[in-house]
């Protein structure tokens, strides 16, 4: 009894509770929460939340990811506004389960994270256009209007937490000048940050398996996005110049998901010359950390990513004497 509660009890225990105290952080039920701290723990938690169900789904299986994704939805619908459950299952739940799930059945990493991402935007665009239905409003049309009262919902709650502070008040600065941009592009933020997620809960996932797991698929160094998106990027960046209303933002939402994927392939290319020269961690950790902050950077980095189609920069090369 004391094995079966080891092996089976005790890590559903850590996976809900741990999924529930990184929730409660994020949504400020444990209590006040200065906003300069939300800042500051807001990208760690988001990318944390899913890990523990997750990591029960690689180790335990999918009907252990499955009872406690269960438990944690229904404790937070006792907690939370139903609105943030949904949000909860839309953004971490079911990823944490599905995509266990398809690197337990040695799917490539790289598919799993895709289709675990087409799955969940797949999901979360049903459900919205379902409720839209039901109040009588087009989806896109709700849709901008949402993010609309979230931009300035946002830039109020920053303003009264933290009035005269200078974090808060460049955020304020920020979400203002941005907002315009936001609601042209928030289709490809959702699917970025999404896969973003996914792909980050891959990593940790290997992290904390290895030697005891390895996700099938090419090794993150060697990863190259499809050679046919290239075409495709042609195309959609030709649309955001010239096309105009739907289309013309159909195009840049389908760009910067194309692009991002593109900054992923540059990615790899710098992690594969890290470990051909066995550059120290500390090193790769300012490198890694000053290609994601910097904009001209990922620009820089995206760019590398297109043309390794051309020039192949992880082919080796034949030293001449």
């Amino acid at each position: 009894m004391r094995v079966d509660l080891t092996r089976l009890v005790v890590p559903w225990m850590y996976a809900v509770g741990a999924t529930l105290l990184l929730q409660a952080l994020a949504l400020g039920l444990i209590g006040p929460v200065p906003v300069e701290m939300h800042l500051l723990l807001g990208g760690p938690l988001v990318f944390l939340t899913p890990l523990p169900v997750a990591l029960l789904g690689l180790r335990g299986g999918p009907v252990a990811a499955g009872l406690a994704l269960a438990t944690v939805t229904l404790v937070l619908a006792g907690l939370a506004p139903f609105s943030a459950v949904l949000l909860y299952l839309a953004q971490f739940g079911l990823g944490s389960w599905l995509l266990p799930l398809l690197l337990r059945r040695n799917q490539p990493w790289d598919r799993a994270v895709a289709l675990t991402a087409g799955v969940v935007l797949t999901g979360a665009g049903a459900g919205w256009g379902v409720w839209a239905w039901r109040r009588g409003q087009n989806p896109l049309i709700l849709a901008d209007s949402w993010v609309r009262q979230q931009i300035d919902r946002t830039v109020t709650v920053i303003g009264q937490n933290a009035p005269g502070s200078e974090i808060a008040s460049s955020w304020e600065t920020a979400m203002r000048q941005a907002g315009n941009t936001i609601m042209a592009v928030y289709p490809a933020m959702a699917a970025i940050m999404v896969g973003s997620v996914l792909l980050l809960l891959t990593l940790m996932l290997v992290r904390l398996n290895r030697g005891r797991w390895e996700p099938a698929g090419k090794p993150f160094p060697l990863w190259k996005a499809p050679e046919h998106l290239i075409w495709l990027l042609i195309v959609c960046g030709l649309g955001s110049q010239f096309f105009g209303g739907g289309l013309q933002r159909l195009a840049w939402n389908m760009l910067l998901v194309i692009l991002s994927l593109y900054f992923l392939q540059g990615l790899a290319i710098v992690r594969y010359y890290f470990g051909v020269k066995g550059t120290p961690s500390i090193l790769r950790g300012m490198g890694y950390f000053m290609l994601l902050a910097y904009f001209p950077l990922r620009l820089l980095l995206a760019g590398v990513g297109v043309f390794d189609l051309w020039i192949d920069f992880r082919k080796p090369r034949i030293r001449k004497d």
